[in-house]
């Protein structure tokens, strides 16, 4: 088994689609939880990025890890 180099060194991001898959949750409740925990400032600024799904364009937002 060959396992990919990692650098400790980088940041390390999971998208708010890949955190409601993981967890088998709704994106749009993912998305709610993120903005809610980003203005309290438990976490930082979320950056976005559009996606397409279905010929529909919809955003979704990518957050840092803390321990990076």
């Amino acid at each position: 088994i060959v396992l990919p180099v990692v650098d400790p060194g980088a940041v390390k991001t999971m998208s708010s689609r890949e955190i409601a898959q993981l967890i088998e949750k709704q994106h749009y409740n993912i998305k709610i939880s993120a903005e809610r925990l980003s203005a309290s400032g438990v976490i930082g600024t979320l950056a976005t990025q559009e996606f397409t799904h279905n010929g529909n364009i919809y955003t979704e937002y990518l957050s840092a890890s803390a321990t990076a």
